[in-house]
């Protein structure tokens, strides 16, 4: 995607100062002025530079250009999405043995004739209260975690149906139920959290701004890009931030819009 801003009148060329590329930065609305931004590109592979700042990625390759990335993330004093990704990989690995042990202590309670006491609730187990609240910037990895939905509840579920037969005295139905939980529910859950990470590896592309400057063309990362809007600067106020990369805050209605300054985000003079 490119925005072309030469060759326009002097109404036309207001008309574009006053229109923001709308991007998602961890879950927040930000906007770039348009017309400062050459093209958007996905972010291919990016290669380090040794003795960087620490919020400069690196650089790609564009053609026959070579463009310096800024991590927007870092810039902001944020996680970044590496950081973020590899947070929810290691929860996920470690609820994944949560339930693994959730069953073998049914399994024992079972065959010892003792209360289960682990949670049954699937709200309210560890991975529950994680799954039901979070929310990733990516609709892609969204759909993928809603795929654990069906087999947990099921999961959480059979806890109680399972008890119901060994208070029944009918252990065999209880094993029996225990072993279709282990080649269904279990299987398929494993087989999601195993899967994960590579499918995060695979989908979780960001977007990469790139500006064109006298002396440099030079790109920032962003999680994704929602849109294009107009935003008079009437209804833009002071940021409540000292952070320099904020220009200022939009609220228009309920939309609320953070105004970057490709600048400054962009100098590595500023730390």
């Amino acid at each position: 995607m490119s925005v072309q801003t030469e060759n326009l009148s002097n109404e036309n060329l207001l008309a574009a100062m006053h229109k923001y590329l709308v991007v998602e930065i961890n879950r927040r609305r930000y906007a770039l002025n348009v017309s400062n931004v050459k093209e958007i590109i996905t972010l291919p592979e990016i290669t380090p530079i040794p003795d960087s700042a620490p919020f400069e990625r690196g650089i790609i390759k564009l053609r026959d250009s070579i463009v310096r990335i800024v991590d927007t993330r870092k810039r902001l004093k944020q996680p970044t999405v590496e950081e973020e990704d590899k947070a929810v990989i290691e929860m996920l690995k470690k609820m994944k043995e949560e339930h693994l042990h959730w069953l073998e202590v049914l399994t024992e309670a079972i065959e010892n004739d003792r209360p289960f006491t682990l949670e049954k609730d699937p709200t309210q187990c560890n991975f529950g209260k994680w799954y039901y609240s979070y929310r990733h910037t990516s609709k892609q990895v969204t759909s993928y975690l809603s795929q654990f939905d069906g087999p947990h509840k099921h999961f959480h579920s059979l806890a109680d149906v399972i008890e119901s037969c060994v208070v029944r005295c009918d252990k065999a139905r209880a094993r029996e139920m225990l072993d279709r939980i282990r080649k269904r529910e279990v299987r398929d859950m494993i087989k999601l959290f195993d899967g994960f990470e590579k499918f995060m590896n695979s989908v979780n592309k960001e977007v990469g701004i790139i500006f064109a400057r006298k002396d440099r063309t030079i790109g920032i990362s962003v999680d994704r890009v929602t849109s294009i809007t107009e935003i008079d600067p009437k209804y833009v106020e002071a940021p409540d931030t000292d952070e320099v990369s904020i220009k200022g805050v939009a609220r228009i209605g309920d939309q609320v819009y953070v105004i970057l300054d490709e600048d400054k985000i962009t100098d590595m003079r500023i730390s």
